[in-house]
């Protein structure tokens, strides 16, 4: 049996709930900065991530912005700021970082796509033994 002030309570939370906002990646910039390329498709988050997993698990074609772009610092980067300086950060970092993945990334052949492993599935049976070769290796 419910009582009327677990009532009130319930509510009070569930109202709190949607009162605060969720944090959302600032990958929304990437979304949007896709949908400008192509304003006759209507594209969502799964370009990039797994529908039904976290908004940090990415497919094969996210995985692949991830390793190009270096985003696992861009987003420390971004997450350590506040307020209107989040915005600044998407704009004249993250959208000009996506921007020069997104053009290299559109360049690139399958076959070059494989040669670097940056898709799923690809390993390289002799890898470097020097890690600075490795270093070298590595896109820009």
């Amino acid at each position: 049996m419910i009582r009327p002030n677990h009532l009130f309570v319930l509510l009070g939370l569930t109202m709190l709930a949607f009162a605060i906002p969720a944090e959302t990646h600032g990958h929304m910039v990437f979304k949007k900065y896709l949908a400008e390329k192509f304003p006759n498709k209507k594209l969502d988050c799964y370009v990039c991530h797994v529908k039904g997993q976290k908004k940090d698990v990415n497919n094969s074609y996210g995985k692949l912005f991830t390793k190009v772009m270096k985003k696992p610092e861009l987003t420390m980067g971004w997450k350590a700021l506040r307020g209107p300086e989040k915005k600044t950060y998407e704009k004249d970092v993250m959208v000009p970082a996506f921007d020069k993945a997104y053009k290299k990334i559109s360049k690139m052949t399958f076959e070059q796509l494989i040669k670097e492993a940056l898709i799923d599935g690809v390993k390289d049976l002799n890898p470097p033994k020097n890690p600075a070769d490795t270093e070298a290796a590595k896109p820009e």
